[in-house]
């Protein structure tokens, strides 16, 4: 028989497998797997990897596992719904999976949802639990800030693996520190001296806690912030001229817990600085802090004033 020399020499490596291929025949491998699906260059599948959203579901719930192959030039595919993938169940009375990965949950155990595709087989365990069992609890405070002599309420949410069924509980409160602050069972907070305690909630075997500060100095409750020329009280709304030949000023008023107010120095940011631009800060002879405002440009800017975590606005218009 007539051999071309070149085809003696020619080997195909398919996946893990060598096919020496006839010379001048048929070109189809004798290993199967090369007959599987290919990445868009030709190359073979190296492996497949399922993953599923979260390990553990209730029955009757559904969830939708992802099958990705991964192909020797180094390139991945999803296949999760590939004609080629085919899902199973190791246990299908506990839970099942359709042809496109959806997963339900049927009765309580544990099941290996499995997809083959190109002769590799990818898997990853599901356990189904009858009961709604609590994944995370997040609790809350009303105020994290107290002065001595002071309430706040906590709050506790939990979290289902169903999370249809998230909602408000009342979990077992508790201080770290109850000499600072006290809870009661239905989660009224009261601060009885200066420090920082955290207030613990337990439920259903899971915790979180919300850090409350208490001090002797009332708290800040709310700021204003207003416009003007000259002495306050000033605007929320201000227009200016770019004409002007007088800037503009912002001042901001803090309000405590025990009803006083005061001039405080806020920290001040201008949403469009081409239109208004905010100067440093001025502590007068009467003891208020004011800050200067240059119009830049015609338009309107909106000036944000912090202060202790608390802010208020106010709009400038410029004009020509």
């Amino acid at each position: 028989m007539d051999v071309k020399p070149w085809c003696a020499r020619l080997v195909t490596l398919i996946v893990a497998s060598t096919v020496t291929m006839a010379c001048g025949g048929s070109s189809s491998p004798t290993n199967p797997i090369a007959a599987t699906p290919t990445s868009a260059s030709g190359a073979g599948v190296t492996s497949v990897l399922v993953e599923v959203p979260r390990a553990t579901v209730t029955a009757a719930t559904a969830m939708f596992a992802t099958a990705t192959a991964n192909y020797s030039d180094g390139t991945t595919a999803d296949i999760t719904s590939h004609t080629s993938t085919t899902w199973s169940s190791s246990a299908t009375a506990v839970a099942t999976v359709s042809t496109s990965g959806r997963v339900v949950g049927v009765s309580a155990g544990t099941t290996t949802i499995s997809a083959q595709h190109g002769g590799y087989t990818g898997s990853v365990a599901v356990t189904v639990t009858t009961t709604t069992s609590v994944v995370t609890l997040a609790v809350r405070a009303d105020d994290f800030t107290l002065k001595v002599g002071e309430t706040t309420t906590v709050t506790a949410k939990a979290e289902y693996l169903d999370s249809s069924l998230d909602h408000m509980v009342t979990p077992t409160w508790s201080s770290s520190a109850p000499g600072v602050a006290s809870v009661t069972a239905d989660g009224v907070v009261t601060a009885l001296a200066v420090g920082t305690t955290d207030i613990w909630g337990t439920y259903e075997g899971k915790r979180d806690e919300a850090r409350i500060e208490v001090s002797s100095s009332p708290r800040v409750t709310s700021i204003t912030a207003s416009a003007g020329r000259s002495e306050p009280p000033f605007l929320t709304d201000m227009e200016m001229s770019l004409s002007d030949t007088v800037h503009g000023i912002i001042y901001t008023r803090a309000y405590y817990s025990d009803g006083t107010s005061k001039s405080v120095e806020a920290v001040y940011g201008s949403d469009d600085e081409l239109v208004v631009w905010v100067g440093a800060a001025v502590l007068d002879s009467s003891g208020v802090y004011w800050n200067r405002v240059w119009p830049e440009g015609v338009g309107k800017a909106t000036v944000t004033a912090i202060y202790q975590g608390h802010s208020a606005t106010v709009t400038y218009t410029i004009t020509p």
